[in-house]
């Protein structure tokens, strides 16, 4: 080697030294940078910035890679790593930046300014945070951007069609933000493009048909927005397109007959919960390669296309359709034509109007066929004892048809099987032994049948059964005490059968069990005291049984108990301190035999909260329960006694003979307004005066009025104590005034319930009448529905769950009304204008003017007597029984129907009068057609915040089609109000226990 080259290789080695020793020669912004995003970092648990020191080289701290040249940082990866904090504008002064991973972490606040600096960017992932605000247009400025990943964050406003000059761009999601607007249709100049995901924002318009020039196109992924219109023809010509997503927009028409033959490579389609129509096309087993195909929730109708090319189908989704089959002439084959589907795992039809006994050919599915829903169809005849050769079932769902016979025996094949639902169906005779070697079964759902005998002992086989539901058969005999050695059970409801005796103690075994309903039997004997030892237990509900001696005090026990309803036995004794409980909501002791104080703390300090009617012997509690003190013991005095009874005698007949003179004197006489005569509906509170309820609200000023009404005007009172109070006055020139005043006090005198608005006085003249009612602070639920409310705090409305709670409070008034009362009161204009909320949004039914009383089994059949009894039309427009319009008379019925529509008015957000209804279609009718797309729609963000989406949905579709069924046009196949409370009562425990009772895929 010469001199010059030792020279020239001492020159590199020196001047590679210099660098290294020396950075901040070349790239000192690049660590100014990186250590002020570290400054903006608030909460690093993991510690994985802990190396970011300056006292090292920042090529070396965790997720920094740097170009091994130049030593500039080139890429950041900090996904998945739990910081907290906002993302610095520094970071723009990463001038060689190419790869900028951030995603899963809880960043917040703005995308940084000038991003568009980083022109040499091409990977870009801020998904899974909680940025917001609009998105940067100048983003188009990073023109060598390959990947960029915004979703899973709070962003808003409209997509930038300045994005589409990515031309290297090659994905792009947006996926769950709240961008709104339309897809730019200058994206069809994204010609890299194969991925374009859009999911669940709120994006409208249709679909542009320029997006047919996308030819690289693998993944157009557009579900859950408001997208309209009907299917572009032209999206037929991305032949590259291997998934496709449209799923829960409005999206319309039919699809085009050569949609799935346009598609070679498509393997997953996922078009449910648009409004397509029509037939589904024959050419879907032209798509050979399809493995996934979700049509659910449109209006497709006619037959099931055969699928005898789809070899490759693993999931398949028809559900919530309107498809048919005639019995008998081949509709179901293509059950048959599925046989050839080797790798099918999920198989869904539920919610259809198909037809029929089910095939003995669905025993030849695929062995790899884990769940099965056929639920909400018309199938009749006997299950095949094929279906027992799907060994690999996990899920069965085939509730709501019309199946006969007995369960076949073969179920018990079924090793793996997890779920089973057959409920409501016609199904007979016992549960099969051979069930018992169902050792994974979780899930049970029987209820609703015609099975009888005794509860098998096989059921102690389920050591992982967590719910189990019985409810509606004729089941016999004793509670099997095996049954209560399963302590995975989570949910047990028997109610409704014929099982008697006791009540097994080992009850206490059942320690992680929430739900428990064993109502409406023939249960006898004291409640054993070691229930309080399932602690976990939410909802108790022992009433119409003949449970005896008293309630245990063990009760107290259950801290986290929501509901309990003991009403309808024969319990005797003290009320134990329930008042304890802290969580306690709901509390019925009514129709019992309990005696003494009623306790003064926890849920009985809200009236509305509990019940204990038909209890003679109680006494005290707080003033709204009119009960008289209680009286200390003292010795017994006959002659005292004797004396008291005397002197009462005497009293009595002197008070008697001054009134008759009073009477008679004032007889002609008739008190106007100043002297008008008072009621009083509690004897613990005062009477008001005509000056007093013209004092409190201002001589009825305009001010304090509520709202008006067909028969007066309501306002807002403040009495001298300063309690407010509402008042209803009656506008006595309007014809059916005064019978309207009588029905409401005739209704609401000896009635109490917590959901029911309660009347404090009454104030009754020649020439005025007045009723004075609890206030509610909240309004009425029809102004929180339709967002009219006029106050910015509240003009959000209801959450989901308040929706809930309050159709539970409006189903338990009625209940109590048709089932509750000594004659069944008919309300007769139930709807949500007198539904009134009050400050913890609880809800209370109130207008009475409308109501009449049942007083015996004639006036429930006879129309005449009834009808002339009516005031008018028997209810409001939109909500008044049809049935009405025929001059027959009021029934229970009746108002059922009105609560069917109220139900579907809360969740559907649609009132019945809208403009949008005629004859052709109204509010039951658009329901049907709307399901589910816009009631998942209707709740979509609070849905994906607070539960899991399909469990939600599930309950939710529950919901709505109990309101139609209690909206249904002929009056025998509406429930009865006890029915619907019921069933309403347990999708509000099932939604609040947030875990799968019913799964779907």
């Amino acid at each position: 080697m010469n001199s010059f080259s030792v020279f020239l290789l001492s020159f590199f080695l020196f001047l590679h030294r210099s660098q290294s020793h020396h950075p901040h020669l070349d790239n000192s912004t690049d660590e100014e940078a990186l250590l002020n995003f570290k400054s903006k970092i608030k909460r690093d648990p993991n510690g994985v910035l802990h190396s970011w020191n300056p006292n090292s080289s920042f090529c070396k701290w965790h997720g920094v890679l740097c170009n091994p040249i130049k030593l500039r940082v080139i890429a950041l990866k900090l996904g998945d790593s739990s910081l907290t904090g906002t993302i610095s504008s520094h970071l723009t002064n990463l001038s060689f930046l190419q790869f900028l991973d951030l995603h899963n972490n809880t960043f917040s606040g703005d995308i940084p300014p000038y991003l568009h600096r980083l022109f040499r960017l091409k990977f870009l992932d801020l998904s899974f945070n909680n940025l917001h605000g609009l998105l940067p247009s100048s983003l188009s400025l990073c023109f060598n951007l390959r990947v960029v990943n915004f979703s899973h964050n709070y962003f808003h406003g409209n997509i930038p069609s300045e994005i589409a000059q990515l031309s290297k761009l090659q994905s792009l999601n947006f996926g769950n933000n709240k961008l709104s607007g339309e897809i730019p249709s200058s994206f069809a100049n994204l010609s890299s493009l194969t991925v374009l995901r859009l999911t669940s924002n709120y994006i409208g318009g249709s679909l542009p048909p320029e997006l047919g020039r996308l030819h690289n196109l693998q993944s157009l992924l557009l579900g859950i927005n408001n997208i309209t219109g009907e299917f572009p023809t032209q999206l037929l010509n991305i032949s590259s397109l291997v998934k496709l997503n449209i799923a829960i927009n409005e999206i319309s028409g039919s699809l085009p007959s050569e949609l799935f033959s346009s598609f070679p490579s498509l393997a997953s389609a996922r078009m449910a919960g648009n409004t397509f129509s029509g037939f589904i096309p024959s050419s879907i087993s032209d798509a050979s390669e399809l493995e996934e195909l979700d049509l659910s929730g449109n209006r497709f109708s006619g037959r099931i296309p055969l699928f005898w090319k789809l070899g490759k189908i693993q999931y398949l989704n028809l559900e919530e359709n309107n498809l048919t089959c005639e019995n008998g002439d081949g509709g179901l084959d293509f059950i048959t034509s599925l046989t050839n589907s080797t790798f099918l795992q999920t198989l869904s039809v539920s919610r259809n109007q198909l037809m029929g006994q089910l095939p003995s050919s669905i025993g030849n599915l695929s062995n790899q066929l884990s769940r099965l829903y056929m639920g909400d169809n018309l199938f009749d005849g006997a299950l095949p004892e094929q279906i027992g050769n799907l060994e690999n079932l996990a899920m069965i769902d085939l509730e709501l048809n019309y199946f006969t016979d007995k369960i076949p025996s073969s179920l018990g094949n079924l090793r793996n099987l997890e779920s089973l639902l057959l409920s409501n169906n016609v199904l007979s005779g016992s549960i099969p032994e051979a069930l018992a070697n169902l050792t994974f079964i979780f899930i049970i759902g029987f209820e609703e049948n015609n099975l009888s005998g005794e509860l098998p002992s096989i059921l102690s086989n389920f050591r992982r059964l967590n719910y189990l539901n019985l409810r509606g058969n004729g089941f016999t005999g004793n509670i099997p005490n095996d049954l209560l050695t399963l302590k995975s059970l989570d949910y047990l409801d028997v109610s409704f059968n014929k099982l008697c005796g006791s009540l097994p103690y080992e009850i206490g075994n059942l320690i992680m069990l929430r739900y428990l309903d064993l109502s409406d039997n023939e249960l006898s004997g004291p409640i054993p005291s070691v229930i309080g030892d399932c602690t976990n237990l939410e909802a108790l509900f022992l009433s119409n049984n003949s449970f005896q001696g008293p309630i245990p005090i063990t009760l107290t026990n259950l801290r986290g108990i929501e509901y309990i309803d003991l009403s309808f036995n024969e319990l005797t004794g003290k009320i134990p301190p329930l008042g304890s409980l802290p969580n306690l909501q709901s509390l019925n002791l009514s129709s019992n035999n309990l005696q003494g104080e009623v306790p003064k703390n926890g849920v009985f300090l809200n009236a509305s909260a509990f019940l204990l009617s038909q209890n003679s012997e109680l006494c005290g509690g707080i003033p709204q329960l009119g009960l008289p003190n209680c009286r200390p013991f003292r010795k017994s005095n006959t002659k005292r006694t004797i004396g008291i009874v005397f002197g009462a005698i005497f009293v009595g007949v002197s008070v008697t003979i001054i009134a008759l003179f009073f009477y008679a004197r004032n007889r002609e006489k008739q008190p106007g307004p100043q002297e008008a005569a008072m009621i009083s509906f509690d004897e613990q509170h005062r009477t008001y005066s005509f000056y007093e309820l013209k004092a409190a609200t201002g001589n009825f000023s305009e001010e304090n009025l509520i709202g008006r009404g067909s028969f007066g005007a309501v306002y807002r009172g403040e009495m001298r104590d300063g309690g407010l109070v509402a008042i209803k006055v009656l506008d006595m020139d309007q014809n059916g005034a005064v019978k309207s005043f009588v029905a409401e006090c005739e209704a609401l005198r000896n009635i109490r319930h917590r959901n029911l608005v309660k009347i404090v006085s009454a104030c009754s003249g020649m020439d005025f009448k007045a009723l004075v009612l609890q206030y509610m602070e909240n309004g009425n639920l029809e102004s929180w529905i339709h967002g009219n409310r006029g106050d910015e705090e509240n003009r959000s409305g209801l959450s989901l769950k308040q929706r809930i709670d309050i159709a539970v409070d409006v189903a338990s008034a009625m209940e109590y009304l048709h089932h509750g009362c000594e004659a069944p009161i008919v309300h007769c204009d139930l709807k949500p204008s007198n539904v009134l909320l009050d400050e913890n949004m609880v809800a209370h039914v109130t207008d009475f003017g409308l109501a009449r009383m049942l007083r015996n089994q004639n006036d429930l059949s006879n129309h005449q007597e009834n009808s002339n009894s009516t005031i008018g039309l028997k209810g409001s427009i939109g909500y008044i029984a049809p049935e009405y319009g025929f001059n027959v008379g009021v029934s229970t019925k009746g108002d059922v129907y009105s609560y069917g529509i109220l139900l579907l008015e809360m969740f559907m957000k649609k009132k019945p009068t809208d403009e949008m209804f005629s004859e052709d279609l109204n509010l039951q009718r658009w329901v049907i057609s709307s399901l589910p797309t816009m009631v998942i729609q209707n709740f979509h963000e609070e849905l994906e915040e607070a539960y899991d989406v399909e469990e939600a949905k599930h309950h939710l579709i529950s919901l709505l089609r109990l309101g139609l069924r209690c909206a249904s046009e002929s009056p025998d196949q509406r429930l009865d109000m006890k029915e619907v409370n019921i069933s309403i009562k347990k999708i509000q425990v099932l939604l609040s226990q947030k875990h799968l009772a019913i799964q779907i895929p």
